[in-house]
């Protein structure tokens, strides 16, 4: 089993209790080799792991909530490389964790705070977000956390910036007539395509490598196969 595949990370929202903890789970413990068989009465409820590491965002000004909202994990590389961790609250404030190294990044903030349950997928070495009902009035709904390579500290070489850079919203939050719809399905393709699909709307497809969006077709999801 390789790194990568050994351990199960486990998010859960205490939102109530103002704190998300991450557990860190041994795939190993789940499951039974092949030639073993179990009966019904051999299954024990277990306990989870204490938290590898616990979350917390700072209170509003104007709310006091302490809520953050995480998305997919990300990294630069293949495979157990993509080990970071990220959310973001309520003003947008991303705090990054490396589940590899145990590390927290320094801190980024979005350039403008999502609504919970944004749309996020990993392409590449970058992270996506848009927002899961997108709007005209917002200036950036959709956005990508990419590393830019530039070294900030130059008495730690591991040390790189990633920044949140702005992205074109999908054409048709731009038409006449728009009305706030939610994002139903979305996938990447290829590797390189971020497909997004809204009922009555159709399915959009975004380049990252060109940075633009194009009709894929008028069907919503489920998502065809590409071919």
């Amino acid at each position: 089993m390789s790194k990568w595949r050994r351990y199960l990370y486990l998010l859960l929202d205490h939102s109530s209790k103002e704190n998300y903890p991450l557990h860190r789970i041994d795939a190993s413990t789940l499951f039974c080799p092949a030639n073993q068989k179990i009966t019904p009465t051999e299954i024990e409820d277990a306990r989870l792991p204490a938290p590898f590491i616990s979350f917390t965002a700072s209170p509003t000004a104007e709310y006091g909530s302490r809520v953050l909202d995480f998305f997919t994990l990300f990294g630069r590389g293949e495979g157990e490389k993509k080990s970071l961790v990220a959310g973001a609250d309520e003003n947008g404030l991303t705090v990054m964790y490396d589940l590899a190294r145990r590390t927290v990044h320094y801190q980024v903030g979005l350039n403008e705070p999502k609504d919970i349950d944004a749309v996020s997928l990993a392409v590449g070495d970058s992270l996506y977000v848009i927002e899961r009902t997108p709007l005209l009035r917002r200036r950036c709904g959709f956005e990508a956390l990419v590393y830019d390579g530039e070294q900030y500290n130059e008495h730690d070489e591991s040390i790189w910036e990633w920044r949140w850079r702005r992205l074109e919203p999908p054409p048709y939050v731009l038409a006449p007539g728009y009305k706030p719809t939610p994002i139903s399905a979305y996938t990447v393709v290829g590797g390189s395509d971020i497909w997004i699909s809204t009922p009555d709307i159709g399915t959009y497809s975004f380049s990252t490598s060109a940075g633009t969006w194009s009709r894929a077709g008028k069907w919503g999801a489920p998502l065809p196969r590409p071919r």
